[in-house]
């Protein structure tokens, strides 16, 4: 609720609620070195700049804007030369300083700093799960050209959008292999072992009894075409 009322105020244009905020956590902030209440406080000055209000913009540089001037030396002194530039400006610095963006930038400023003081992730969970889930099934394997069609059909990683989500994440580590059916996408296992086509391509069980008792015992590889009996097919035994 904090957030949201502080978020709402900036997305206003006010710093008070925030600079408020600043002040209960001073202690806080100095330690993890944040610049949230020079941003704010700079801010502040601007918006008497652009109101043209020079002889409070000036009391209030001196009061609030110079005693950064150890550690923001820079921006101060650009700053200081915001009353003799109208905001009308095309000039890039004093422009980008007039810039209304600002505002959004300083929301996530302050967002930034409210969630490292709880700490709390800056990312949504769900984004977090992602990562941990992606790189938990992401193999070399899911981005084969060569072998594009035996991809499992229940892989997020081989699908086309996580895929494309997944490339920023680390190849998993497995130190033990699952095989995995590409038809069915089941894990082959005692249970529903692997067998192998005379032209070596392996498929579960389960899937190819399925197949024959519907085509009269007859079993097709479904990556090359060739047709065999069901009796022709060899168990394999994964050492």
């Amino acid at each position: 609720m904090d957030i949201h009322r502080i978020e709402d105020a900036l997305s206003k244009h006010s710093c008070m609620e925030a600079l408020t905020w600043c002040s209960e956590n001073k202690t806080a902030l100095r330690k993890i070195k944040s610049t949230l209440e020079f941003e704010l406080r700079l801010q502040e000055y601007i918006e008497l700049a652009r109101a043209r209000k020079k002889h409070e913009a000036i009391a209030y540089f001196k009061k609030h804007l110079v005693p950064w001037q150890d550690s923001h030396l820079a921006e101060i002194r650009q700053a200081s030369a915001l009353l003799a530039v109208p905001p009308s400006t095309q000039c890039g610095p004093y422009k980008r300083l007039y810039d209304h963006s600002r505002w959004s930038n300083l929301i996530q400023s302050f967002r930034f700093a409210i969630y490292t003081l709880n700490t709390l992730p800056t990312e949504p969970l769900l984004h977090l799960a992602l990562y941990a889930g992606l790189a938990s099934l992401k193999l070399p394997s899911c981005y084969d050209i060569d072998h594009a069609g035996t991809k499992n059909v229940d892989c997020p990683v081989c699908d086309p959008g996580l895929g494309k989500l997944a490339e920023e994440v680390p190849f998993s580590h497995h130190v033990n292999s699952t095989i995995v059916c590409r038809v069915s996408g089941k894990i082959m296992d005692g249970d529903n072992m692997p067998m192998a086509f005379p032209n070596g391509n392996v498929y579960s069980r389960e899937v190819l009894e399925d197949m024959a008792a519907r085509n009269g015992g007859m079993v097709k590889c479904p990556r090359t075409g060739a047709v065999c009996e069901f009796s022709e097919l060899r168990k394999v035994f994964i050492s």
